[in-house]
C-alpha cells in the first residue's frame, strides 16, 4: 500500500455457489449461519526508529485504522475476530502481526468447519519472477520472512479449512489471485493512460473461459475466495482525507449501504461486494487520479487501479445487510 493525498464501498457467511460464469448474482435459500471466524491484521509501522508515516521509512498511516474499523465491523455482523495490529514503535507489541504469529493463527483455526476470513492492510510486493506478497511485520528486508501467495493457500490447505475468503488491501495484492480462477475480466494493469492496461476482448474472454471453467469444476476445486485491492502489477493507496485505504474504505461503505445488496435477497456476497468496491472506486479515486503517476520499479506507475476477484464457481454470502 501507498501513502496518498485523497480519495472515498464491499464485506455472515454462507456457503453459495455462483451459478453463472459471469458476475450476476441470484437469490439463493439460506440455511443457519455456520461459524465465522476473522483473523484481520494490519501493519502501519515497519521500521520501529520513527512514527507512522514517517519520511525516508517504509511506515504507512492508516493501515492499523483499517484493520481497526473492520475489527469493529465484522463483530458488529456476528464475526469472531482475532487482530494482529503493529502500530507502535515497541517492537514487543507488534508480535502478534508477524508471518509467525499469522501462521500459528492460521493453524490454530485447524478443525474448524465454518467460514473463515483473512483480512490483511499493510505494505505488499512482487519479486522479479511475478509472484506476489504480502510483508508482515518483521519481514520488509526479505522475501522469504514475507508471505507469498503459495504460502499462504498452503497455510489454508494444511490446516484444513475450506471455507476461506481472503482480503488483501495492499500492492500487488492481484496476484494472490490464482491464475485460471479470476472472474472479473479487469487487466493486471488497470487504466486509461496504461498501454498494457485496457480493458480489452480479450481479457473478457480469457475470464469467461476462466469462469465456465470453474463451474465445471466446481467440486474439485479450491474453495477460497480472494478480493483483492489491485492487480498484480499495480499500486493500492490509503487517503488522509478519507481515513483509511481506498479499499478498504469501498468495503466499509458497502457494508453500510442495503443498496450493495444487488440480488436484493437480504445478504451481502462476495460478487456484490466486489461490484460495489469496483464502482465506488473507479467512479472516486480513479477519476480524479487517471492522469497522476510516479515511477515504481524504474518504469511509470499510474495511480488508478481496480480490485480482483477470485473464485471458481463458489461465492459467499458475507453478511445479512442492514
Amino acid at each position: 500500500m501507498m501513502r496518498a493525498g485523497h480519495a472515498s464501498l464491499a464485506a455472515f457467511v454462507v456457503g453459495a455457489t455462483l451459478a453463472s460464469a459471469t458476475l450476476a448474482t441470484t437469490s439463493c435459500a439460506m440455511p443457519a449461519p455456520p461459524a465465522r471466524t476473522a483473523l484481520v491484521y494490519g501493519i502501519s509501522i515497519y521500521d520501529v526508529s520513527a512514527g507512522e508515516g514517517a519520511a525516508g521509512t517504509n511506515n504507512l498511516t492508516l493501515t492499523d485504522d483499517d484493520a481497526l474499523a473492520m475489527k469493529a465491523m465484522l463483530e458488529s455482523r456476528g464475526w469472531t475476530v482475532k487482530a494482529g495490529i503493529a502500530n507502535t514503535q515497541v517492537a514487543s507489541e507488534s508480535a502478534d502481526a508477524t508471518k509467525a504469529a499469522m501462521a500459528a493463527d492460521i493453524a490454530g483455526l485447524a478443525g474448524t468447519d465454518g467460514q473463515v476470513l483473512f483480512y490483511y492492510s499493510g505494505h505488499g510486493t512482487h519479486d522479479a519472477l511475478g509472484n506476489s506478497y504480502i510483508i508482515p511485520f518483521g519481514s520488509m528486508s526479505s522475501y522469504s520472512d514475507m508471505v507469498s501467495a503459495d504460502e499462504l493457500y498452503a497455510m489454508f490447505q494444511a490446516a484444513g479449512l475450506h471455507n476461506v475468503i481472503a482480503i488483501l488491501d495492499s500492492c500487488h495484492s492481484g496476484g494472490f489471485v490464482e491464475e485460471g480462477s479470476t472472474v472479473d475480466a479487469v487487466p493486471p494493469i488497470y487504466g486509461v493512460y496504461d498501454n498494457d492496461g485496457d480493458i480489452a476482448y480479450t481479457w473478457f474472454v480469457d475470464s469467461l473461459g476462466d469462469a465456465v471453467q470453474g463451474y465445471l469444476t466446481y467440486s474439485a476445486g479450491p474453495k477460497y475466495v480472494t478480493l483483492s485491492a489491485a492487480g498484480s502489477g499495480e499500486l493500492s493507496w490509503e487517503s488522509s482525507v478519507i481515513g483509511h485505504g481506498i479499499f478498504t474504505n469501498a468495503i466499509l461503505l458497502a457494508a453500510d449501504d442495503p443498496r450493495a445488496d444487488l440480488d436484493g435477497d437480504g445478504y451481502l456476497n462476495t460478487s456484490e461486494l466486489y461490484l460495489n468496491c469496483a464502482a465506488i472506486i473507479d467512479a472516486t479515486w480513479n477519476a480524479a487520479n487517471a492522469d497522476s503517476w510516479d515511477y515504481v520499479d524504474y518504469r511509470k506507475q499510474y495511480s488508478d487501479f481496480l480490485p480482483h476477484l477470485s473464485g471458481t464457481a463458489r461465492e459467499y454470502a458475507l453478511w445479512e445487510t442492514q
